[in-house]
């Protein structure tokens, strides 16, 4: 019985500690998490395109470190936002406010048609390495999950009055094909298609 109460009293105290972290910086990042997110987002995209070309003909170390950390973020990060978005929508949609009007819900649900196409990568970098081509389903998983995750976030935009939700399909249709691509890239490179599709 002892060694219960001093337990449930060690447990508190831990607890008491993990609240050091002020409420308004805990705030603070849930305001910016997303917005964050999409300027990494957006690096690791421009980094992918400049430099996805270069390591063809340039081998140094630092160009292939960069490009290396740039393509395994670069997927993470938009699943991740994709995610943050989504369960953020599905909340206020339980709370029963009106999300429809905030100019900020409708934002970010626009930039979660981009996260979709920075799924599909850049034109210059499909995969890393020969042994990525074989990762294939697993990509296609990835695109089941993803599209649905982006659609429901766009079945959720449709009913604002104003014009983002339209430009959020196209860049949804165009996400779709791009990430298709991709996909397709994948799995035509694959060690047991190389070769046979054409």
């Amino acid at each position: 019985m002892l060694s219960t109460v001093a337990g449930a009293l060690s447990f508190l105290e831990r607890r008491r500690l993990i609240q050091v972290i002020p409420d308004s910086f805990i705030q603070f990042l849930n305001e910016w998490e997303v917005r964050a997110l999409i300027l990494l987002s957006l690096t690791l995209q421009s980094l992918l395109s400049t430099l996805g070309n270069r390591r063809k003909y340039i081998c140094k170390i630092w160009i292939r470190i960069t490009l290396w950390c740039a393509y395994l973020l670069a997927d993470w990060v938009a699943i991740v936002s994709l995610g943050i978005i989504a369960k953020s929508t599905l909340d206020d949609c339980q709370k029963g406010e009106n999300v429809d009007d905030d100019p900020l819900n409708q934002l970010m649900w626009f930039w979660a048609q981009f996260f979709l196409l920075h799924l599909g990568g850049p034109d210059t970098i499909t995969a890393y390495s020969l042994e990525d081509n074989e990762l294939w389903l697993r990509h296609l998983v990835g695109l089941v999950i993803q599209t649905g995750l982006a659609f429901y976030i766009l079945l959720v935009a449709l009913p604002g009055s104003s014009w983002l939700p339209v430009l959020s399909i196209l860049i949804f249709v165009a996400g779709l094909i791009k990430y298709g691509e991709r996909l397709f890239a994948l799995f035509a490179s694959n060690s047991e298609n190389f070769g046979t599709l054409w």
